[in-house]
């Protein structure tokens, strides 16, 4: 990987983010036995059949792109290699799962260059093989992917054109493309209802600044933030419950902010928590690097940031944290490495120790599972 994330690792404390009301309860499975090289900024998705799936990445830091990858059996952990896939390799690519199987695309596909790629391919795992999608009308990298329906929503990575507002609305099933530009720099997003997504970042006041996007219409709502949105924010996060709310939660040095948008709402109702210990997925200052994941699970937000899991109460504000390196038998954080999380259980391969001052790539993940 470049220089650029070396230097964002070292800025990244491992250190226990903050207080919290208690210590997590996790259970935890080390993951051993793939059949691929050791990697970072690889993708990992999960299937409609529950596995895991990962693929690309760059197993030297800033060289040595990867084009293969492997399913990975969550209940008997049990790895099994891909064919080989249509694309060249490459780094800092999105996944996503859809209908039709894992949509691999963009990312940075020339070795030694960071310059983004605008093709893609589906993998279908039931007949292990690749099918090639049409060219995207703009290359993007480091960016985040999100399904609604037969919809995919590409957005906050880094085009030739510079910053974070372009969203790409990609249909499954025509196979084509479109793109939107939005008035935020984008730092998360996600699908709502079928055919809905939501999309937060900083706004050009430097607040947070919510959008719906109705992807058959291609139509931009802002959506007003009811209340007090604080200072700028510091880090960011995104997920929806089951019944569609989705949750947005913004940290600054004060407090906590949590944001509620319903469906069809029309503004965005917030909650503010004393209590900094809630780690968001998404750092700002060093966004798009070390993004995490968010997810909701037995009523709380789940979120998972360079190694570290936290989750919050949304009525009460009750949080509770632990971090990867501190219940690994080896100090394991798993930076630059995907997450994907099934039912309660968390999953992350591969990626970098961060662990007083260690970033070397490891072959190795962990199965992290919380109380239900």
């Amino acid at each position: 990987m470049a220089a650029l994330l070396l230097s964002a690792l070292a800025g990244t404390s491992c250190a226990p983010p903050g207080p919290v009301g208690e210590e997590l309860d996790v259970s935890v499975e080390r993951i051993d036995g793939a059949p691929l090289p050791m990697r970072s900024e690889h993708t990992a998705v999960l299937s409609d059949a529950g596995n895991v799936i990962t693929w690309g990445g760059e197993s030297v830091v800033g060289t040595g792109r990867r084009a293969d990858g492997a399913v990975f059996d969550i209940d008997t952990s049990r790895w099994e290699p891909l064919s080989p896939s249509p694309l060249a390799p490459r780094t800092r690519h999105v996944a996503v799962w859809t209908h039709e199987g894992m949509l691999v695309w963009g990312g940075a596909a020339t070795e030694g260059s960071l310059s983004p790629a605008s093709d893609g391919a589906i993998y279908d795992p039931e007949a292990d093989a690749w099918r090639r999608v049409s060219d995207a009308p703009v290359g993007m990298r480091s960016a985040m992917a999100v399904t609604s329906g037969s919809w995919v929503v590409i957005g906050g990575g880094d085009t030739d054109g510079g910053g974070r507002r372009t969203l790409l609305l990609y249909s499954v099933d025509a196979d084509q493309w479109s793109r939107i530009r939005v008035p935020l720099r984008i730092e998360a997003m996600s699908a709502a209802d079928e055919g809905t997504v939501i999309v937060t970042g900083v706004g050009d006041d430097g607040a947070v600044a919510v959008y719906r996007v109705r992807l058959a219409s291609e139509q931009l709502e802002a959506i007003p933030v009811d209340g007090d949105r604080g200072d700028a924010p510091d880090g960011l996060g995104a997920a929806a419950a089951p019944d569609g709310t989705v949750y947005i939660t913004a940290t600054s040095s004060l407090a906590t902010l949590l944001m509620r948008v319903e469906p069809d709402s029309d503004t965005a109702r917030v909650r503010t928590f004393p209590d900094v210990g809630f780690m968001v997925p998404v750092d700002v200052r060093q966004s798009p690097l070390n993004r995490g994941r968010m997810w909701w699970h037995a009523g709380r937000l789940v979120s998972e940031a360079v190694g570290h899991v936290t989750t919050i109460d949304p009525e009460s504000g009750d949080m509770a944290a632990t971090a990867l390196y501190d219940i690994t038998d080896d100090h394991y954080c798993g930076a630059g490495a995907p997450v994907v999380m099934r039912g309660a259980t968390i999953v992350v391969w591969s990626g970098k120790n961060c662990y007083e001052g260690d970033t070397s790539l490891v072959k190795r993940g962990v199965a992290v599972t919380l109380p239900e």
